[in-house]
């Protein structure tokens, strides 16, 4: 008889516990592989989506660069041809079809170039609507030029053209175009500039700014909606250099041109000129010569002395150094010392140098033999006559106009000449005027101080 089997409890609970754990960990890795495949394939697909996109944007980013780049050189290719050339294309009443081009406007071949727009100032900015006498306004004219790339990318710009070829500064619908004259001096007073450009309205303001300060605007006019009339004062410590102009429209909207105006060095004049230093009273046309610097041609030169006179016309621009003229002095002149003053023609003046007038000739009396107060000799006879007077020099020479032959000084002092004189065989009785003349230019005159007896 078999005996029967005897099992223990606790060893076939463990076994249990042993294969049910063994079955579990099996299960657990099959899962987590499972999963980790498709967190794999998910991840990898949002990184090929977001790579792709990487390359397109990146793609559209240099597309975009490169239109950049061409749709400049474009613009100033198509600036150049309406405005600058020699030839400009410019047309005062022109429509987006007046600028098409036949060259692309330097834009490579894979490229498409078009004029979107041609605009005009008005009252209420830039406009398609063409000015009624734009044909003889040559306005100005905002326009737009767009650049298309193969790929359909596109970008544009705007730039305004000026039918007067000037550099022209916008802001919206104001605008400058030059100032007139561009220039000025230190201490230039009270001078008037024109300011020429587009939408000016009454009470319209202007600065001009620049270096360690300001040039002094003392009014401003409107004269036009092109045009206003600026009086200016520049201060005499006005840094030199380039300013810049602005103009501001009441209620808002102001435009600004750099380097518009320039502020010039004064002139300035030598302590040692002029040459001579010094001249008589009744000098005639004698040619003085001023030194200094920062002359500009056109410049004119003044004496503080009233009686000290340049005769118009006759100064000449030597250089920015010099100046020669040809100066007067009125006998009544007075007898003292006095300076200089250079004028340039924008307003600039500089004061220096000294110079004197001093006592010129006179003539007291005039006597001969048969005359205390004329010179008279025989009728076609020599003679001998005194003149007394002051400032004579060894130089002074003595000229009868009329009825005398020939005249011989004799001596001179600072206060006499005897000179021999002959009448002339032609006129019994006819007279001349009697003439002294230093070598330094002064000269007195006795009217019909000479008779040919």
């Amino acid at each position: 008889m078999t005996a029967p089997v005897t099992r223990n409890p606790r060893f076939c609970n463990k076994m249990r516990q042993r294969i049910s754990q063994a079955v579990d960990d099996r299960g657990d890795t099959l899962i987590e592989v499972l999963i980790t495949l498709i967190i794999l394939s998910v991840s990898g697909l949002a990184l090929l989506a977001a790579f792709s996109t990487t390359i397109t944007g990146s793609a559209q980013h240099r597309s975009l660069a490169a239109n950049d780049v061409v749709l400049r050189t474009v613009a100033e290719s198509a600036f150049s041809a309406i405005q600058q050339q020699q030839s400009p294309e410019y047309q005062p009443c022109a429509t987006t079809a007046t600028y098409s081009s036949t060259n692309n406007y330097g834009a490579p071949s894979t490229y498409t170039v078009t004029i979107e727009s041609v605009q005009y100032p008005s009252s209420g900015g830039w406009s398609m609507t063409m000015p009624s006498d734009c044909a003889t306004s040559a306005p100005p004219q905002l326009i737009t030029v767009q650049v298309r790339a193969a790929n359909g990318t596109t970008d544009q710009t705007s730039f305004v053209v000026d039918g007067r070829q000037q550099v022209v500064a916008t802001s919206g619908t104001l605008g400058i175009r030059s100032l007139t004259p561009s220039s000025l001096g230190q201490g230039a007073l009270v001078q008037n500039l024109v300011l020429d450009g587009f939408g000016f309205v009454s009470g319209a303001t202007v600065l001009i700014t620049g270096g360690s300060g300001n040039v002094v605007v003392n009014s401003t006019q409107v004269t036009s909606s092109t045009s206003l009339a600026v009086n200016v004062t520049v201060p005499t410590d006005a840094a030199t250099g380039s300013y810049a102009v602005t103009v501001t429209n009441p209620g808002g909207g102001s435009v600004t041109h750099a380097n518009l105006f320039v502020v010039n060095p004064a002139p300035s004049v030598s302590s040692s000129t002029p040459t001579p230093t010094s001249l008589p009273q009744g000098v005639q046309s004698q040619t003085v010569t001023v030194d200094g610097s920062g002359f500009i041609n056109g410049a004119l030169a003044s004496f503080s002395n009233s009686g000290v006179s340049v005769i118009p016309g006759s100064t000449v621009y030597d250089g920015p150094s010099q100046l020669t003229m040809y100066v007067t002095v009125s006998p009544t002149a007075p007898t003292v010392s006095g300076t200089v003053t250079v004028t340039n023609p924008d307003g600039s003046n500089g004061t220096g140098g000294a110079f004197t007038v001093t006592p010129g000739v006179t003539i007291t009396s005039i006597s001969s033999p048969t005359s205390s107060s004329q010179c008279v000799v025989s009728f076609n006879q020599p003679g001998q006559c005194v003149i007394t007077g002051t400032g004579f020099d060894s130089g002074t020479t003595v000229v009868i106009s009329a009825n005398a032959t020939s005249i011989e000084p004799v001596s001179v002092t600072s206060t006499s000449i005897t000179f021999d004189v002959t009448g002339d065989g032609t006129t019994s009785g006819g007279t001349g005027d009697v003439t002294v003349t230093n070598a330094n230019g002064a000269s007195a005159t006795v009217t019909d101080g000479f008779v040919n007896g």
